[in-house]
């Protein structure tokens, strides 16, 4: 059982639509995610799934939706309480995507750069399976893109992008 001092909990729950282009749903709150309160006296995971029963109006999602990690770093944003990102996945289709929900490359871009935005990008490794994985992030500012921008008009075209 994990214990944790945040107070909420930020649960990233990949869904695919009819397309096969992940998407994710989102509650009212300080993170991206469906978010509630942390129970310390309940396992993440229970409480992850209730949270998941409520916000989609499912009874009994537990055999259907399975865990998948806890990232750290805890998410944190000055002036907002701080959560763990938990991640779960579907066990088929059990849920039906909303097309108005973010891909995880509009959810990225949509952050600053940071521990939150590492949090969801170390998320983004468990969901392509290579959370064992050493991978470096380098972040770069507008004048690296702009000269990676020239670089690709002088030669090829999938240089960025």
């Amino acid at each position: 059982m994990i214990i944790t001092k945040a107070p909420t909990l930020t649960i990233l729950l990949p869904i695919y639509d009819t397309n096969g282009i992940m998407r994710f749903p989102r509650s009212e709150g300080a993170y991206f995610g469906i978010q509630c309160t942390v129970d310390n006296s309940l396992a993440l995971s229970k409480q992850a799934t209730q949270c998941l029963e409520n916000f989609f109006g499912i009874q009994d999602l537990s055999d259907k939706i399975e865990p998948v990690a806890a990232i750290d770093p805890v998410l944190r944003e000055e002036g907002k309480v701080s959560s763990v990102l938990y991640l779960m996945r579907p066990k088929g289709e059990v849920i039906e995507a909303d097309p108005s929900w973010f891909t995880i490359a509009q959810v990225l871009r949509s952050m600053s750069s940071g521990g939150n935005r590492l949090a969801y990008m170390k998320a983004l490794q468990y969901m392509a399976g290579a959370a064992d994985a050493e991978v470096s992030v380098l972040e770069v500012d507008e004048e690296v893109r702009k000269r990676l921008r020239d670089l690709a008009s002088e030669s090829s075209k999938n240089l960025i992008e």
